[in-house]
């Protein structure tokens, strides 16, 4: 008896095992051999598939990253901001680096709803281009163009940091 189990087991372990590396194939287990199985882990499919994952993660990456500078490089300019701007105060200039915080309180359970409606690759394409005419919108030379400009970085921040769990 102990020697039937020990098959059964090795065999449904050897199954588990087959079925957890193709689990996203549609090729069943029990109609697979090990050589049939190396030879379907060096197809182009599964290595193109993989590539471009990392093309996602790389792209998300950038985007995050580009927000991140726009936000953070106000911190060390204050000083100079304030010498080019000399109408306004040092608490404007203080507004333009913590509006991140304040509107990404604001804009959190929303965008996160949008993100779950609408998926990942909406999140982002409309993340960039929000980014983008907040990018034109800030080379303007006033103080209230830069503030609309960094208004608009601040509400696509939640956008892009919530389509984390979509990826």
């Amino acid at each position: 008896i102990l020697g039937a189990n020990t098959r059964f087991s090795a065999f449904r372990c050897s199954c588990i095992k087959r079925y957890t590396l193709l689990r996203y194939s549609k090729i069943s287990c029990f109609h697979l051999k090990l050589a049939d199985f190396e030879q379907t882990l060096k197809t182009k499919r599964i290595t193109m598939h993989s590539n471009y994952r990392w093309l996602v993660l790389l792209s998300y990456t950038m985007v995050l990253g580009l927000n991140q500078m726009l936000w953070l490089n106000f911190a060390p300019l204050i000083s100079q901001l304030q010498q080019f701007y000399p109408s306004i105060s040092q608490n404007w200039v203080g507004m333009l680096i913590m509006i991140f915080p304040i509107c990404y309180v604001i804009f959190s359970i929303p965008s996160g709803l949008l993100v779950d409606r609408l998926g990942y690759r909406w999140a982002v394409s409309v993340s960039v281009i929000v980014m983008f005419i907040g990018a034109l919108i800030r080379i303007q030379a006033s103080c209230e163009a830069l503030f609309i400009g960094q208004l608009c970085f601040a509400m696509v921040q939640p956008l892009i940091l919530n389509s984390i769990s979509k990826l």
